[in-house]
Order: C-alpha cells, then structure tokens, then sequence
C-alpha cells in the first residue's frame, strides 16, 4: 500500500511517539517506500501487487477488483462494506474508509517543499506522485 509523502509525513509528527522533524518524517517515508519495493522486486511479478491508498479511496470498487484479480479472488459487492460487522470477520463495525486524510496536508511552507524536493524527489517522480 502506498500513499501520498506529504500525507505520510504529516501524519508522522502528529504521532506521540515520533519526533517532530520533518527530515526523519521523509526519511522514513522514503526507507519504507524502498524497502517495500526493494523486497517485492525480488518476488515473482505474481506475487507482488502496489495498491494507492488514494486509489482505494477514490476509486475503491475498481481498485478492489484489480486486487481481486492480482489474488485469483472474485470480486463481491460486501468488500466495499467491509466496515460493518456482517462483512468482516470481527463481526465489529469499524469505520468507513474516508476521503479526509486524503490530500490533508497540501499547504507545505518552503522549508518544507525544498526538503521534500531535495530528499524526496526521485522516489516522488519513479511512483508518479506529483
């Protein structure tokens, strides 16, 4: 699962347990969007399947049914109500995926933009974030 860096790393300084700079924030954006694909590069292209955050919550029935397919799985109309309890195995009602943390964090000072840039740059453009 990927997501958007700024939304990532502005969620990470509202975290209690992380420090609140911005450099550690992208580089553990950056170190776990690596290590992810450094791993899946190495499995059979079968066995290994990005999803977008975004995708999923813009488009979640055909984001859900490409997973589907990439698993061998048929695609059923309950998955885009997994929240509630009869369709998940909880048996619990959870909240709906939503589209507020999505985008949250556009408004980046200076700093900030030039930081992402410097350190962020080529894994934003090699996953076509803009």
């Amino acid at each position: 699962m990927l997501r958007n860096r700024r939304d990532v790393v502005r969620s990470l300084q509202n975290m209690s347990w992380a420090p609140r700079k911005i450099r550690w924030s992208i580089r553990r954006w950056i170190d776990s969007v690596q290590a992810g694909r450094a791993f899946g590069s190495k499995l059979p292209p079968n066995q290994y399947c990005e999803i977008r955050y975004e995708d999923l919550i813009g488009q979640p029935e055909a984001t859900l049914r490409r997973l589907c397919e990439f698993l061998g799985e048929s695609f059923a109309p309950q998955m885009l109500a997994s929240h509630e309890p009869r369709n998940n195995s909880w048996n619990y009602a959870f909240k709906p995926l939503q589209s507020t943390p999505v985008g949250k964090y556009r408004n980046l000072n200076l700093v900030e933009r030039v930081l992402f840039n410097r350190l962020a740059g080529p894994l934003m453009r090699a996953l076509e974030y803009e």
